[in-house]
């Protein structure tokens, strides 16, 4: 995967929230499309469209797809976000793994700077055993990230008995890991 399109209706709170998750380089990008052009018509506006936000990237993974973050001027549509729980049609959310030791710490740090939680980390997914686990947290227009990694034994994760296993595809741990020390101070400070 190269990238990953989000529609936003605020650009700077859903940048923020995403710079929590290693995403902080930032390319501003405008894009449109006029009436009648191949570009309209492939992306099923045949009256042209209108759009602009950012390109992220997360400079300690360069291996990790771009978010093309946008917010639509033409046509704009208001209705909201589908709301939790997670079960409706289409993405529901998307899975960072976190590098660091401890999940439990990560969704601490992530609560300290205000980010919305699902629910607790939990051990996932086999059962107490599991040397890891999952956290799932809210963003702006009901965004919801999932970040898995491990789960000290002597951590307060609660058990995990979903049906789906671990989760596929969720990325391999890499160099510098979803926030850093570094990335955490900056959070706070910002």
């Amino acid at each position: 995967m190269t990238s990953i399109s989000l529609n936003a209706s605020d650009l700077d709170a859903t940048r923020e929230y995403l710079k929590l998750f290693g995403f902080t380089e930032a390319t501003p990008v405008r894009d449109t499309a006029e009436t009648g052009t191949a570009k309209a018509e492939a992306w099923g506006f045949p009256g042209g469209y209108s759009a602009s936000g950012f390109d992220l990237s997360n400079p300690a993974d360069p291996s990790a797809p771009k978010i093309e973050l946008r917010r639509w001027q033409s046509p704009y549509d208001s209705e909201p976000a589908y709301p939790l729980p997670v079960s409706h049609l289409g993405i529901h959310r998307m899975i960072f793994n976190s590098t660091l030791s401890d999940l439990t710490a990560v969704a601490e740090s992530l609560r300290a700077v205000g980010v919305q939680e699902v629910g607790p980390p939990a051990r996932c997914c086999s059962g107490e055993s599991s040397p890891g686990g999952i956290a799932l947290f809210i963003g702006p227009d009901n965004m919801v990230v999932e970040l898995t990694g491990p789960i000290p034994r002597e951590g307060a994760g609660r058990e995990y008995r979903g049906s789906e296993g671990a989760p596929s595809g969720a990325p391999s741990p890499r160099p510098g890991g979803l926030l850093t020390a570094r990335q955490r101070s900056k959070s706070v400070e910002s």
